[in-house]
């Protein structure tokens, strides 16, 4: 009898677990909900998109490192702080991001933010740069010998 009870309630309340509040699956769309609130002029909205780019970053997204890095370097949402900056861009790099390789080889070029000079440094930058390039990115990756210090 305590059978044929259970069976169908079983069936009413499966033996599962809640469901989870929803998953951010679509990084892009989160990197977008952040930089819109990096657009505001309004500080608190800036550091709450610089708060969810770090997040992302943190957990290994490429693109939300490059741009954290931007972020350090010019104090968007957050106090300029050009090691940290470098800090990003070389996870970014590591990741494959042309754009960091290419301005880790500025660096190391020119000397920015108190880095030595380092030619061979720089150009195994540019190097790396280049293999990581879309066709599209090597016309300014090969521009990289005529940039300034990154800012």
């Amino acid at each position: 009898m305590l059978r044929k009870i259970i069976v169908p309630c079983l069936l009413l309340f499966p033996l599962t677990a809640p469901a989870a509040a929803p998953i951010e699956v679509n990084a892009k769309a989160a990197l977008a909900r952040a930089e819109a609130f990096l657009s505001s002029t309004s500080p608190e909205e800036q550091k709450r998109g610089f708060r969810t780019l770090k997040e992302k970053a943190e957990g290994g997204s490429e693109p939300a490192q490059l741009r954290l890095a931007e972020l350090y370097h010019r104090g968007i949402g957050v106090k300029k702080d050009p090691g940290a900056a470098w800090s990003w861009y070389e996870k970014a790099g590591a990741q494959g991001s042309a754009e960091a390789l290419r301005r880790l080889s500025i660096r190391y070029r020119l000397g920015c933010d108190g880095a030595a000079k380092d030619l061979e440094k720089s150009e195994n930058y540019l190097k790396s740069a280049r293999a990581y390039a879309s066709k599209e990115e090597v016309a300014v990756i090969e521009e990289a010998g005529k940039a300034p210090c990154p800012n």
